[in-house]
């Protein structure tokens, strides 16, 4: 930003036709890409430098920092992947970019309303989109954490487990922790296990992850001193009562100051709008409204505010609503909206309620909406069904998340074959998975998939997702 760039950070796991995707939208010139994902990038790089539209791609090495016996396997693991160890073109490696003489100047005063970062909605609609935050939403999010009860001390350990290419990692757990002088302990990769292991190794003060990596932590049956765990936080979705109140217990046992705190947010709003803080946390609660917020109830597509406990959708109005969605006026319109009163409305879409003490409870965040226990990753079926109902052996199929032990919310598939295919499973799973992996992105394939005789349909004529989750 200080150069006068808009950052759009990728999900490296993208696969080319994904990129191609982002840097057409986006019309970037400088790609900056981690070297163990150059060689799933390169068709969609050499299209867009050929083309004209990408000028420089710069290749970022993984391993200087690395111990000596991680450095040489990370090496040949990426060279082996790399099989003919040549780069795209128009791409230099980091040495070479660093060794580069030019007058660089710095911007010394910026607009607090100059578009800053482009993250991306979750990608699992057929168009994703990009979302433009400005300096004042990124900045607005750190301010609003300072000025809440929480004990949020210069020097304090934060662990960062959400990547920085989700609104959630780079608004607040990278900008937040540096804003607030702490010390940030990144962690490339997450699971129950590696979550476990950080706070074994650190005295963590404050985290934000799903309240699943909380659950793990509460049965690892290991015992932690959590004395300074001041900020437990949570979201992406809600656990039962009954984890909750684990969670908890375990918390309190191993001298945790404070509950876990749960939030609710959204990238359109930079991420979080609103937390529980310590004084008034309650079971099932999101929390209230983070400073120089107002969180309203409304009736669903309209401007009508609800009383308290009515359910409705959940709106917010203050300084961190994004600019909008890029190249998408009327999907900006959509979901920003001036009511009748003149002030700006964020319509989430998510349905909850407000108790009288202002904590809000969501209820449902979108009819259909999968929201991954292990990472908190939400995904629309839909995407999913059109790419496995794009196999020749598929009648139709439909997608639902299916809880289980191990990983939470899953995307399971329920496949009802062609007739003539019946027989075929092995042929129909292989050609099937084939197409996932080439249209879909790693976290969007589904974990479980199972063949049926019959999808069930509504009176209607139309799938009947409810009876299918019921049965699950």
């Amino acid at each position: 930003n200080r150069l006068g760039a808009i950052c759009d950070m990728i999900d490296p796991r993208s696969n080319s036709t994904q990129l191609a995707y982002y840097l057409k939208e986006n019309k970037s010139k400088l790609l900056i890409v981690c070297e163990n994902y150059i060689e799933v990038m390169k068709e969609a790089i050499n299209k867009h430098v050929t083309a004209g539209e990408l000028e420089k791609v710069i290749c970022l090495p993984i391993t200087p920092s690395a111990p000596l016996m991680i450095k040489l396997l990370v090496d040949y693991k990426t060279k082996k992947k790399n099989k003919n160890n040549s780069l795209p073109l128009n791409t230099f490696k980091w040495d070479y970019f660093m060794k580069i003489d030019g007058n660089t100047k710095y911007q010394e005063l910026l607009n607090p309303t100059d578009a800053a970062i482009i993250v991306h909605s979750s990608g699992t609609t057929d168009i994703p989109k990009g979302i433009i935050l400005s300096n004042k939403n990124i900045n607005s999010i750190a301010l609003q954490y300072k000025n809440t009860t929480l004990k949020t001390d210069p020097g304090s350990k934060f662990l960062s487990v959400i990547p920085a290419f989700a609104s959630f990692g780079m608004v607040t757990s990278i900008n937040l922790p540096l804003y607030l002088q702490m010390e940030n302990i990144m962690m490339p990769i997450v699971n129950a296990d590696l979550f476990c292991k950080a706070f074994k190794k650190n005295k963590i003060n404050f985290c934000l992850t799903v309240p699943g990596n909380f659950l793990a932590l509460s049965r690892s049956k290991h015992k932690y001193d959590l004395t300074g765990l001041y900020g437990p936080g949570a979201g992406g979705y809600s656990l039962d009562s009954t984890k909750e109140e684990e969670i908890n217990k375990y918390l309190k046992d191993n001298n945790a100051p404070v509950p876990m705190l749960m939030g609710w947010g959204m990238s359109e709003a930079a991420s979080t709008i609103c937390l529980e803080l310590p004084e008034c946390a309650k079971t099932l609660s999101s929390g209230i409204p983070l400073p120089l917020n107002t969180v309203g109830i409304f009736k669903l597509g309209t401007d009508e505010e609800l009383s308290y406990g009515e359910e409705g959708e959940m709106c917010v109005s203050g300084p961190t609503i994004m600019q909008g969605y890029l190249n998408n006026p009327k999907k900006t319109n959509l979901i920003k909206r001036i009511h009748s009163d003149g002030s700006l409305w964020l319509h989430s879409g998510d349905i909850g309620y407000m108790d009288e003490f202002g904590r809000v409870f969501p209820i449902d965040r979108s009819e259909r909406m999968i929201i991954k226990g292990i990472d908190g990753f939400k995904m629309f079926p839909q995407k999913i069904e059109d790419v496995i109902g794009s196999s020749s052996f598929v009648h139709e199929c439909v997608v639902v998340g299916h809880n289980t032990p191990e990983k939470g919310i899953v995307a399971k598939a329920w496949i009802c074959l062609e007739k003539e295919y019946c027989d075929e499973l092995d042929e129909a799973a292989s050609d099937i998975y084939d197409k996932c992996v080439e249209k879909l992105s790693e976290r969007q394939i589904p974990d479980l998939a199972e063949f049926i005789d019959k999808i069930p349909y509504t009176p209607l004529g139309k799938p009947d997702y409810k009876k299918k989750n019921k049965k699950i």
